[in-house]
């Protein structure tokens, strides 16, 4: 068996590994974008819309404007979080009686709601407006 030549471009395992190398590097740099910005996704995955009821849920059902997105029930003040779009914003119900306590506008819809903590406040991440609201409880200031 005879040894191939490790020199010269393009010549036997070590020309072709170099080159190999090179490709890599290559194609490497063009999948990191060269510093180029990710064009903003506009296919949000949108949740899957429910059949029609056999049966009456249970408990009590309280119907509110706009399309409920996200919750979070804070246990210390009673007060359910409700994020909702159209129009964008969070109510604040009272989680006893379901009555309304505020409602506060956001420039943008909150999808994802979360307690920052016992009593408050609600984190609220409005996308499309690129925010993060922090709202009291019970108040919503």
């Amino acid at each position: 068996m005879s040894a191939r030549s490790t020199t010269g471009a393009g010549r036997g395992w070590a020309g072709r590994a170099g080159g190999v190398a090179a490709a890599l590097a290559l194609v490497a740099a063009a999948a990191c974008g060269a510093g180029a910005a990710a064009p903003a996704r506009t296919d949000t995955p949108e949740p899957a819309v429910a059949p029609p009821l056999a049966v009456a849920p249970a408990g009590t059902v309280v119907s509110r404007p706009g399309e409920p997105e996200g919750l979070a029930l804070d246990a210390r003040t009673g007060i359910l979080a409700v994020g909702v779009r159209n129009p964008d914003g969070v109510a604040l119900v009272d989680a006893g009686t379901g009555a309304e306590r505020a409602r506060i506008p956001l420039q943008g819809a909150p999808r994802h709601l979360e307690l920052a903590g016992p009593g408050g406040p609600v984190l609220a991440p409005a996308e499309g407006g690129d925010r993060l609201y922090q709202l009291s409880l019970p108040e919503g200031k």
